[in-house]
């Protein structure tokens, strides 16, 4: 059992005259600041450079969408960790014969809704909270190369897109992360 925690539990918190704990936001955002800058300080202890930990799956199942399935990598610039459950990502925009590099972005993927009534208000409201720590994405090269892959981003596949509604996955990166 760890002598210390990283963050105030809220159970610690001052009660009022009635044993009472009101939970502010700027509780759960302290703490999850904490949390998300000792979870960055310990992929950079592990990590001097980041890559592909778990490769998943990369499939073209369709037209010019490329999916990907239970892939886990550090950022580029080992400050993350990005995780892709199962995502795809359509490349139908892009001009024919241009080489794009399939990337898992530092920002937030799916997320979960939760529906509840407001006390004050008896208003029904939605917040949409996120549920998963990566979201798939793509980078435009030219015809003949393809982009680099940047700081915030775990890489995924080199694909070029070879018509309207076509693609070619013509590798998948693989290359893990570098140890400190």
């Amino acid at each position: 059992m760890p002598t210390h925690k990283p963050y105030t539990e809220i159970s610690t918190l001052p009660a009022n005259a009635r044993g009472e704990r009101t939970i502010l936001e700027a509780h759960l955002d302290a703490s999850h600041a904490t949390i998300v800058d000792l979870v960055q300080f310990l992929i950079q202890a592990l990590w001097t450079a980041g890559g592909v930990v778990i490769p998943g799956t990369v499939t073209n199942p369709e037209d010019a969408i490329v999916r990907v399935q239970g892939r886990l990598g550090v950022s580029m610039d080992a400050r993350t960790i990005l995780a892709v459950t199962d995502q795809s990502v359509d490349l139908a925009s892009v001009a024919t014969s241009t080489r794009c590099l399939v990337v898992i972005r530092a920002e937030a993927g799916s997320t979960t809704d939760h529906t509840f009534t407001d006390a004050s208000t008896g208003e029904s409201l939605t917040h949409n909270l996120m549920s998963s720590w990566g979201r798939l994405a793509f980078i435009e090269g030219d015809s003949t190369n393809y982009p680099a892959t940047p700081g915030d981003c775990v890489p995924v596949a080199q694909v070029t897109k070879t018509g309207a509604a076509t693609l070619t996955i013509d590798s998948v990166v693989t290359a893990g992360p570098t140890a400190r």
